[in-house]
């Protein structure tokens, strides 16, 4: 079943087994299925959040718009 075409924000969330926490883009169903995206340091996104948390990724922080 294809999503509804939604605009994409940052979302804060984690990708692997490490504590940093990373900034992804995505719409808004990227909060029940994170697999096909990455975080803006090119990681595999494993969980997305709906609240914001403080990022921790230094790579990702230097992305930040």
């Amino acid at each position: 079943m294809a999503h509804p075409t939604t605009a994409a924000r940052a979302y804060t969330g984690k990708a692997g087994d490490d504590d940093r926490i990373h900034l992804v883009d995505a719409p808004e169903h990227v909060l029940i299925d994170p697999a096909p995206y990455r975080t803006r340091c090119g990681e595999r996104v494993f969980e997305v959040f709906n609240t914001p948390f403080t990022v921790t990724c230094q790579t990702c922080l230097a992305t930040e718009r």
